[in-house]
């Protein structure tokens, strides 16, 4: 199957030498135009051809100039095998390496509370380790990034989403078309797809219960079904955390009982429309 995503970005990459060769094409096929002999028509046609071709190109090359930084560290990061990690989660991107990811001056500090979420992997103490995306030396944005579980998990800060349900319930969620979730994949060496597909962050045999949505629009869908469906108290089971841990409250196991329920009700919902 051709790959035409790869040949447009190799034509966008070579554009300006693409060009010249075409002009070069073009100058050489004018010898034969307007001639009054037999290859006159076809000289013609050619002319046409390769100027459609030179506009092609310069349109290539328009898109690629006038594409933001955010675009492109947008498709970059989706090419995670081609960053080079120079020092701990220090990457630049090889093909562009003015292209940089890296931590903020600010050191991490311990999660006192807020990610609830983090208390259900098999260690609950987390970090926040707060990273940017840095284009030479001009910083792009700024990303809040979480270790959990005895820092083997680094992913960006799941989002507090809504406040469905009852009482003071929500859950966390990353979506796929944030800029945050642009991330994850050169976090967790995941394409998108893979990432979706497996929904929830495995920690050491058990689950943290973050939803992770394909779209906004998939998120909003999603929400709209669970107002049709509610989540009934008498789902809700409370967590099982381990006695007297210091680093889960009360609230932790009410938030994380909570999630494992709209998890349980995303997969469903997920079965129906297929």
């Amino acid at each position: 199957m051709v790959n035409y995503e790869k040949i447009i970005n190799y034509i966008s990459n070579h554009a300006a030498f693409i060009s010249i060769l075409i002009v070069s094409v073009m100058g050489l096929n004018s010898v034969f135009v307007d001639k009054g002999n037999e290859w006159e028509h076809w000289s013609w046609l050619s002319l046409a051809i390769i100027m459609v071709a030179y506009l092609g190109v310069e349109f290539l090359r328009y898109r690629k100039d006038n594409i933001s930084v955010e675009e492109h560290f947008k498709k970059y990061l989706l090419d995670f095998e081609n960053w080079e990690e120079t020092d701990e989660n220090n990457w630049h991107y090889k093909p562009h390496p003015e292209f940089i990811v890296c931590p903020t001056e600010e050191e991490y500090w311990e999660v006192k509370g807020g990610e609830n979420w983090v208390r259900a992997a098999t260690n609950p103490r987390a970090f926040v380790r707060p990273m940017q995306l840095q284009y030479n030396q001009t910083v792009i944005t700024k990303i809040v990034c979480i270790y959990f579980d005895e820092m083997r998990y680094f992913i960006p800060a799941p989002k507090v989403t809504g406040m469905i349900g009852s009482g003071e319930n929500w859950y966390y969620s990353l979506c796929a078309d944030d800029f945050y979730f642009f991330l994850l994949p050169l976090l967790t060496k995941k394409t998108v797809e893979q990432i979706v597909e497996t929904g929830e962050f495995s920690s050491r045999g058990c689950r943290v219960p973050v939803a992770i949505f394909s779209s906004e629009q998939e998120q909003n869908q999603f929400e709209v079904f669970l107002t049709q469906r509610p989540i009934e108290n008498t789902e809700i089971f409370t967590y099982p955390s381990r006695p007297n841990d210091p680093y889960i409250n009360d609230k932790d196991k009410e938030i994380i009982s909570y999630s494992k329920v709209v998890l349980a009700r995303l997969e469903e919902y997920r079965g129906l429309i297929q």
